[in-house]
């Protein structure tokens, strides 16, 4: 499919090249180790890596986890600790930077680097794998609040409540042409 489905600062993304860069970083996870329900970190500026991130994440059955750009770094890595995030999908550039502040703190994350467009800078050549099935109990996904009390809470959402949110949104907005919420 060649229609744009997605426009980002690093360009427009069809189908097919979407799909294309979130099973290779799918494969590149489960390559690695990541296993249905391993928690996986995720950090970079607000482009295409960090949507291929959370998609391929969760194709390869793990739990998005964002560490949010404007957090400090001892949040991080309570947040790491916290969920047992095993891994850290980083923008290109911010891979060093990542793990030597997760040493600092005694953490040990393996980081697989994604340039802005999603593609991965230095695979390990993993197999081809299929999505992962997963179950309606299964954790979706980490949500951060802002913290506006003081304290930055995180929230775990299963599969159920996630097809319960997407569910509801089309009741509430309907569908777009071309399936897009936001244009």
């Amino acid at each position: 499919d060649n229609d744009v489905v997605a426009i980002f600062p690093s360009g427009e993304f069809t189908r097919d090249a979407l799909t294309q860069r979130c099973d290779a970083l799918r494969d590149e996870l489960v390559g690695r180790g990541v296993r249905p329900q391993s928690r996986v970190a995720y950090v970079g500026n607000p482009d295409a890596c960090i949507m291929i991130a959370q998609f391929a994440i969760a194709l390869a059955g793990g739990v998005p986890v964002p560490l949010p750009e404007r957090s400090s770094q001892d949040a991080w890595a309570d947040l790491v600790r916290v969920t047992g995030a095993s891994f850290v999908v980083c923008e290109t550039g911010q891979r060093d930077r990542v793990a030597s502040m997760m040493e600092d703190r005694g953490l040990v994350l393996p980081a697989i680097e994604v340039a802005p467009d999603g593609t991965l800078v230095s695979p390990l050549g993993a197999q081809p794998c299929s999505d992962y099935e997963c179950a309606p109990s299964d954790l979706a996904e980490v949500v951060l609040s802002s913290g506006s009390t003081g304290t930055p809470k995180a929230f775990a959402f299963t599969q159920d409540v996630e097809y319960y949110f997407v569910s509801t949104w089309l009741q509430i907005y309907g569908e777009r042409e071309g399936g897009r919420f936001l244009s």
